[in-house]
């Protein structure tokens, strides 16, 4: 992606499943946009509406007009799951600061004055989930995160949704805390965190049945 330019959109033959970058082309229009989509397989950064915004001319590189200069360090964490302390960003950052002997920058302080709102919380399995806590947030509204949150999530090898579920996965891979943001209507007020019983299945994001 950081060597494809804006250029002009024409079909390629080529299917969602077969989806490379190409030269896009960029017309003034929804459908173009949407074909954009279709053509380069990222309608996960929601194209369309980023690139409606974006002041470049034609011929600029997408990783500047998109900012997607970057480094990515790929890590295997199969050869350090004894050590859940360097599953997130941070955790790696102190780690490497202790070894090199460098200053680590401190995460900024958050407080946040959300309550329970009736919310309760049973634990059935003690021995996996030791603790697990809740807390009610209103006055919430379904949007996309910013671009520049959905592009770090994208580089780290997952899928932007919305804002209330992007930022709970942002959250988890800066610090290694797994977070999760439910809808109050689709719970009734009570979460129980227990094992699956046998043949149960989970309906996911996309509603895939797993």
């Amino acid at each position: 992606m950081r060597n494809s330019l804006i250029a002009a959109l024409r079909p390629v033959g080529r299917t969602a499943y077969q989806a490379v970058l190409v030269p896009l082309v960029l017309l003034p229009t929804a459908d173009a946009h949407q074909h954009a989509e279709d053509v380069v397989g990222v309608a996960a950064l929601d194209l369309a509406g980023i690139l409606a915004k974006v002041d470049a001319a034609a011929g600029t590189p997408i990783a500047d007009a998109l900012d997607l200069h970057d480094i990515i360090l790929e890590i295997d964490n199969k050869s350090m799951t004894n050590r859940p302390d360097l599953w997130g960003h941070y955790g790696i950052a102190r780690e490497l600061a202790a070894l090199y002997d460098l200053p680590l920058k401190p995460l900024p302080p958050f407080t946040c004055d959300a309550g329970s709102d009736g919310l309760t919380v049973t634990v059935e399995d003690t021995e996996r989930c030791p603790r697990y806590i809740g807390a009610a947030v209103e006055g919430l509204s379904v949007k996309p995160a910013p671009f520049r949150m959905q592009s770090r999530i994208w580089r780290v090898g997952m899928r932007p949704i919305n804002a209330l579920v992007d930022i709970t996965n942002y959250v988890m891979l800066a610090t290694g805390q797994p977070t999760h943001a439910f809808d109050s209507d689709n719970i009734a007020g009570h979460i129980i965190v227990r094992r699956a019983k046998d043949g149960e299945q989970l309906e996911l994001l996309m509603l895939e049945m797993k």
